[in-house]
């Protein structure tokens, strides 16, 4: 696990709202905080955010020490969908889980998108004679 993390440019943590789940993710955060990993690159995803459990989302940001990233809320088509096979996003897309997974994805496509160079001035003296 420490080489794969090593080796990594993004984690995403995963928690659910139920007190086992927010203490080993308050540890793992803490882990890679001590290997020194850059927060930055760390996503926080709160998986069945809105279920009423008796903890509240600022009681996870009190128990972990940051405030989620992702909040993806229960919705029975997701595992409706992975019995069929699909995605949520494919199967209702315009869900409001679908719409967290989409934001989980824009994460890390906008890290892969190349930067755009600012303009020199020898492009903006090509681009007004052409």
């Amino acid at each position: 696990m420490i080489a794969s993390i090593d080796n990594a440019s993004h984690v995403c943590m995963v928690a659910m709202l139920d007190s086992l789940s927010l203490k080993n993710t308050k540890l793992g955060l803490e882990t890679l905080d001590l290997m020194g990993f850059n927060r930055d690159k760390i996503s926080f995803v709160l998986n069945r955010a809105d279920t009423r459990v008796g903890i509240t989302k600022d009681d996870v940001a009190a128990i972990v020490g940051r405030h989620p990233d992702i909040l993806v809320p229960s919705n029975r088509d997701i595992p409706r969908a992975v019995n069929e096979g699909l995605p949520i996003i494919a199967s209702d897309a315009k869900s409001d889980a679908a719409r967290a997974f989409r934001a989980l994805a824009t994460t890390y496509l906008d890290e892969r998108r190349p930067k755009e160079e600012p303009p020199t001035r020898h492009s903006l003296l090509r681009r007004k004679k052409g």
